[in-house]
């Protein structure tokens, strides 16, 4: 009968620590995403590629940067 009530206090203790790893192991998972996310954020400022308007214009840009990449892979 002793032994028994040992081994539900025991069995008590064990659940509770479970628990308690548990739940921090959640918290600092929430952090983490938390933390990702901020840090993942950009400040960069983006080009506007497309704007809704009913006046008539056309724009028109190049991008001439990627052939000085495609033409210095090439002398190698």
């Amino acid at each position: 009968m002793n032994r028994t009530r040992l081994n539900t206090k025991v069995l008590i203790k064990v659940i509770g620590v479970l628990l308690i790893i548990l739940a921090i192991m959640m918290l600092s998972n929430v952090l983490i995403e938390k933390t990702i996310a901020t840090l993942s954020t950009s400040k960069k400022q983006l080009p506007i590629y497309c704007v809704d308007t009913d006046e008539k214009k056309v724009a028109i840009s190049f991008d001439a940067a990627w052939a000085d990449v495609i033409y210095r892979h090439k002398q190698r």
